[in-house]
């Protein structure tokens, strides 16, 4: 394959540009929040308040105590210990860590890129650098979220994965295992290395998924019977069609478009038959598409990234973060022989809908679930096009050749 970023004057603009924009919003943030500090009062707070309770011995608690309050605490009880550290620090304290942790997490998805394409680290820059002003990562700082971290653990998984063998790495694999914490996306990219047949990725993920279940055991089961009550507050809080207005996937498009209609009761099979045999689809494509080099398995994974959206049954504005790993396999794929010109026109329509969307939450527009939408159309479009590469024996490494990316004369 061929990636070709843009001038190097321009990629210095664009970076330039977009960091200054982001220092800027950064800035008027913080200025906000302290001028009105309930503008913080967001989805951290429940990681705040659950780490109290866990440092208390509430384990079960974290889950009981949090139905009621606007941001309740609903990950797996593994993920309680994430969050002591913020019971070490006051409100303020809290936000800040949960902010920084955001930011560095970008920062080990510059390194983990910037070392699976060494050649193409100026184009990654700028890509990273239009991250940091997308609608989702502005969200991701607002509201505390994860997705930054998600984003980091899959490229350096990625990274990991691009110097093993055929049967992958037991490295990357615990790198992927990050995901657990959200198991809505895990569940996908498990499928992914079944598909890829990584053995040594799969052991390492079922190790630390072995050692995030042990962790538990002081919690007792009162923990997990508090997390699956606490599931319950799911269907409560998706039976409001208004909350739909805040996914990003296919399935909330049927329900904001149906709902009014009062023909929601057919938007989980319209759902399904949409995105049913595109899974299948992926998951042949997974199992049969070898490409030749680190540009074309980034394509790859970007697909699972793309229907870990797409197709997720709940998820919000601010995972949509994940499309900046196909997004960036889009630009740095620019002038792939395998990529031609008609799907090029394509994914990039459903980059920039995606990207405009995004910032749907701060324009008070219901127009999120568009992105669900076209994310199921981009991930269509690459894996026709991932196709086109061809199918055979996995290679011996898929490491990065020297000639894999070529920089613009």
């Amino acid at each position: 394959m061929t990636a070709v970023g843009a001038a190097p004057a321009g990629r210095r603009r664009v970076v330039l540009v977009c960091s200054g924009l982001f220092a800027v919003f950064l800035a008027l943030w913080f200025v906000s929040a302290r001028s009105a500090p309930q503008l913080l009062e967001r989805d951290w707070v429940a990681f705040d308040r659950a780490a109290s309770r866990v440092v208390q011995g509430r384990f079960a608690e974290a889950y009981r105590a949090s139905a009621d309050e606007q941001f309740p605490f609903l990950y797996p009880p593994y993920a309680l210990w994430i969050t002591v550290p913020l019971a070490l620090l006051g409100r303020i304290g809290s936000y800040l860590l949960v902010a920084a942790t955001g930011l560095g997490a970008m920062a080990g998805a510059r390194w983990g890129l910037g070392r699976l394409l060494p050649e193409a680290r100026p184009a990654i820059s700028a890509v990273l650098a239009v991250a940091l002003v997308s609608g989702s990562f502005l969200l991701v700082v607002i509201t505390g979220q994860n997705t930054a971290v998600y984003v980091a653990a899959i490229l350096i998984g990625m990274e990991r994965r691009s110097r093993a063998g055929v049967s992958g790495s037991r490295a990357a694999g615990a790198a992927w295992a990050v995901l657990l914490v959200k198991p809505n996306i895990a569940a996908l990219f498990v499928l992914y290395l079944a598909a890829r047949r990584e053995r040594r990725s799969l052991e390492g993920f079922g190790a630390a998924t072995a050692l995030a279940l042990a962790s538990t055991i002081p919690m007792g089961w009162a923990a997990w019977q508090g997390f699956f009550d606490g599931l319950a507050i799911v269907g409560r809080i998706v039976s409001v069609t208004q909350n739909w207005y805040g996914q990003v996937t296919v399935l909330a498009a049927f329900r904001v478009t149906l709902d009014p209609l009062g023909a929601g009761w057919a938007a989980r099979p319209l759902w399904l038959l949409a995105c049913g045999p595109l899974g299948v689809y992926a998951l042949r494509s997974w199992w049969r598409v070898r490409p030749p080099d680190a540009l074309g398995e980034l394509r790859l994974v970007g697909t699972v990234c793309l229907l870990a959206v797409a197709a997720n049954p709940r998820l919000y504005f601010y995972d949509a973060l994940l499309l900046m790993i196909p997004a960036a396999a889009w630009h740095l794929a620019r002038g792939c022989p395998a990529q031609g010109p008609g799907t090029r026109r394509v994914v990039g329509a459903c980059v920039v809908v995606a990207f405009a969307a995004g910032f749907a939450e701060f324009a008070a527009l219901p127009i999120s679930p568009v992105i669900g939408v076209a994310a199921l159309v981009w991930a269509a479009a690459e894996l026709r096009s991932l196709n086109r590469i061809g199918f055979g024996a996995p290679p011996a490494a898929p490491s990065v050749s020297a000639g894999a990316i070529s920089s613009p004369r």
